[in-house]
């Protein structure tokens, strides 16, 4: 994910108007295109109401409410976003620092900042939030592989025997009316012992779908074992 990646994700909050003009300057030199208020209670709306991650670039003294309620608000209850959070500030005493970073705020820069140093900041803010929407699709895709291997055979793709027997107990569990077929493959031990276990899979997925065929969407085809499906009628 590269620097431009981020375009429109830039969010100022900033109180002095010369700061902030300095700001918008440098970050659309940059090719962002950057949201920007003056009002601390205001950015913290509006930064609720963001449903991507942001490099947020907060003044510690603002009108409404100050950087450091921002930031410990943000970490609290924005927990699903990976907003990376620089705290702009004239403070930069050693207490100062640690009482931003251990608010929750991920970077430090002081007043008059560096243009420079707040691309570098800017563009090492991007990187983590990269990584970490990166592992957070990694992790959605390993989490629907592990339901995909506890619910579905991985030979046809259909619902297996645990599945199956779900989709039954919710059935019951509504009282409506449904049916029961269970459909067994005479002799597919002896296609595979002939032709392969190759050959018995084609075979599988080919019955598997010619299966599915004869019946409406709503009913449910499952494959129970090696050689054996089952059908739910609701």
């Amino acid at each position: 994910m590269t620097l431009n990646s981020f375009q429109e994700k830039i969010f100022i909050a900033e109180d002095d108007p010369v700061t902030r003009l300095l700001l918008e300057s440098a970050v659309r030199n940059w090719d962002f295109e950057p949201t920007i208020t003056d009002n601390g209670a205001e950015a913290l709306k509006i930064i609720e109401e963001l449903d991507q991650p942001h490099v947020l670039i907060l003044d510690w003294q603002m009108p409404g409410m100050n950087g450091i309620d921002m930031v410990m608000s943000l970490r609290r209850n924005r927990k699903d976003i990976p907003h990376y959070i620089i705290m702009l500030t004239s403070r930069n005493e050693r207490d100062d620092i640690i009482s931003a970073l251990d608010a929750g705020a991920d970077d430090f820069i002081s007043k008059p900042f560096d243009p420079e140093e707040l691309r570098a900041r800017i563009k090492s803010g991007i990187r983590l939030i990269s990584m970490h929407v990166q592992l957070t699709n990694a992790l959605r895709k390993a989490n629907r592989l592990a339901d995909f291997i506890a619910n579905y055979d991985q030979t046809t793709g259909l619902p297996n025997r645990q599945s199956f027997s779900s989709q039954i107990s919710k059935l019951i569990e509504s009282g409506r009316p449904g049916g029961l077929m269970l459909v067994n493959i005479d002799r597919f031990k002896v296609i595979n012992q002939t032709s392969g276990l190759d050959v018995g899979d084609m075979f599988l997925n080919n019955f598997s779908v010619r299966l599915q065929e004869c019946f409406d969407g709503e009913c449910v085809v499952a494959r129970m074992a090696a050689d054996e499906f089952g059908i739910l009628f609701n």
